[in-house]
C-alpha cells in the first residue's frame, strides 16, 4: 500500500486533464499521456485491493456506440459503474434518428442528465470525429451561455482515425510487461496486416497502434501486402511521432522482411483506407446493393494473401525466435474460428493470455479519462480513497 501512496504523490506533479475531453490521442501532451496513463495505474491496482472508487453519488455515463463491440460496451459500463455513475446506452441510430431537429437539440437535451457522454463511430472516415468535435462545440457554446449547468465530457471510445482507449491500454499492458516506459525505447514492433475471411474489421486499431508506439520512440514497421494502405493522415502523424521521439517508422510490403529481429509483433487485419472511401460514398448514397458487391470483391481479392497469417514459421524469424504477440479482440484464429485467419491456433494458444491482459486495462484507462475530466486534483481524491479504505464488497 505504501507504493500506492507514492504513485499517487507522483500523480499530484503531472499534468491536469481537468475539463479536457479525451478526442485524438496525438493532440495530447507526453505529459497529458503520463497522467492518464498513472490515473489508470492507480484505479487499477485500488480496485484490485477491493477498495471502493466511487467518486460520484449519483450521475449517468451516457454512450452513443454506433458499432456493436461488447468489450467497448462492457469497459465504459464498468468504468461509470467503478466511479458511481449509471451507464446508459442512448441507441446510436435511434439517436440519430429521432424526431428532434438538430444535433444542437440532441446535445442539450442529453447534457442536462449526463456527467459523460462515450462515442464510438468507426465507419465514417471524417464524419465521425466530426460528429464528437460538434457536440464538444455545442456543449462549450451552452455551458458559456448558462443553459447548462455543468458540461459533461466527451470521451471518444473509437473512431475511424484513432482508438485511444484500445492503444493506450495496449501501452500499460506493454510498460507492465517490460518494466516501464523507457524499456519500450528502440524495441522493434511490426504492425501486421493478416488475412480475415471478414469484412469488419476496423482500420482505427493499426492507426492508433502505429501513432502510439512511435511516440515512446520504439522502431515501429508497418507490414501489407501492396494496396492495403492505411490513412495517409495516420502514416504522416506516425512518422512526425518517430522523428520528435528518436524512434523510427517504416512501412513494408513483406511481412518475411518485417518480422527479422522484432520484439513485438501486433497482427491485424483491417479493411484498406481506399475501399473504406468508397465504402463511405455508397453509404452516402443508400446504395446498398453496390455496398454488397465492395464487400464481396473485398473479401475476393482477399483471398489471395490467404499466406498472410502469423504462424510457428513465421515466428520464427522474429528476436529469439520468441517475439511478444500482441493484436485486440477479436481476432480470427486459423483451425479454430476460421479455416484460414489472422493467426494459428498453436500462436494464439500461446499469446491468447495477453490479449486477454491487454482487454483489462481498457476499463481503467476510460474511467481515468472520466476522474482527469472532472478533478482537477485527482491525487487529492484519490489519497482520501486509499485513506478511508471502504471496501467495495463487504465481507
Amino acid at each position: 500500500m505504501e507504493n500506492l501512496y507514492k504513485k499517487i504523490e507522483e500523480m499530484s506533479t503531472l499534468n491536469s486533464l481537468h475539463g479536457q475531453d479525451f478526442l485524438l490521442s496525438w493532440n495530447k501532451s507526453g505529459s497529458d499521456m503520463r497522467t492518464l496513463v498513472t490515473i489508470a495505474e492507480v484505479l487499477k491496482r485500488i480496485y484490485a485491493e477491493n477498495i471502493s472508487l466511487r467518486v460520484f453519488d449519483t450521475g449517468v455515463a451516457a454512450a452513443l456506440l454506433k458499432n456493436s463491440s461488447l468489450q467497448t460496451r462492457l469497459s465504459y459500463s464498468f468504468a461509470a459503474s467503478m466511479l458511481g455513475l449509471d451507464f446508459v446506452d442512448l441507441q446510436y441510430q435511434e439517436f440519430k434518428n429521432s424526431i428532434l431537429a438538430s444535433v444542437e437539440d440532441k446535445a442539450n437535451l442529453i447534457s442536462f442528465f449526463t456527467d459523460f457522454i462515450g462515442i464510438s463511430d468507426d465507419i465514417n472516415i471524417s464524419d465521425g470525429h466530426k460528429y464528437l468535435m460538434e457536440i464538444a462545440q455545442i456543449l462549450d457554446k451552452s455551458h458559456e451561455a448558462g443553459i447548462l449547468p455543468h458540461r459533461p465530457g466527451i470521451i471518444n471510445l473509437q473512431c475511424y482515425q484513432d482508438f485511444p482507449t484500445q492503444s493506450i491500454s495496449d501501452i500499460m499492458f506493454l510498460e507492465h510487461k517490460y518494466g516501464g516506459a523507457s524499456e519500450l525505447r528502440k524495441k522493434k514492433v511490426v504492425v501486421s496486416w493478416a488475412y480475415s475471411p471478414n469484412y469488419d474489421n476496423n482500420i482505427s486499431s493499426p492507426q492508433s497502434a502505429i501513432t502510439m508506439m512511435t511516440r515512446l520512440g520504439m522502431h515501429v514497421e508497418l507490414c501489407h501486402p501492396e494496396g492495403y494502405d492505411l490513412s495517409p493522415e495516420a502514416i504522416k502523424i506516425a512518422q512526425r511521432m518517430a522523428k520528435f521521439s528518436g524512434g523510427t517508422f517504416d512501412i513494408s510490403n513483406s511481412m518475411d522482411d518485417s518480422l527479422k529481429d522484432a520484439d513485438i509483433v501486433y497482427v491485424k487485419s483491417w479493411v484498406p483506407h481506399n475501399v473504406m472511401e468508397e465504402h463511405i460514398k455508397l453509404l452516402d448514397e443508400n446504395n446498398t446493393e453496390q455496398i454488397e458487391n465492395l464487400k464481396n470483391n473485398y473479401l475476393e481479392n482477399s483471398k489471395k494473401h490467404i499466406g498472410w497469417e502469423y504462424n510457428e514459421e513465421k515466428e520464427k524469424l522474429t528476436k529469439k525466435s520468441d517475439a511478444l504477440v500482441m493484436t485486440s479482440l477479436p481476432v480470427s484464429v486459423t483451425g479454430k474460428s476460421a479455416e484460414h485467419g489472422e493467426i494459428s491456433k498453436a500462436i494464439y494458444d500461446k499469446a491468447k493470455n495477453n490479449a486477454y491482459l491487454q482487454s483489462s486495462y481498457k476499463p481503467y484507462v476510460i474511467a481515468a479519462m472520466m476522474m482527469g475530466y472532472k478533478f482537477e486534483h485527482p491525487s487529492r481524491i484519490l489519497k482520501q480513497i486509499l485513506d478511508n479504505g471502504v471496501n467495495r464488497v463487504k465481507a
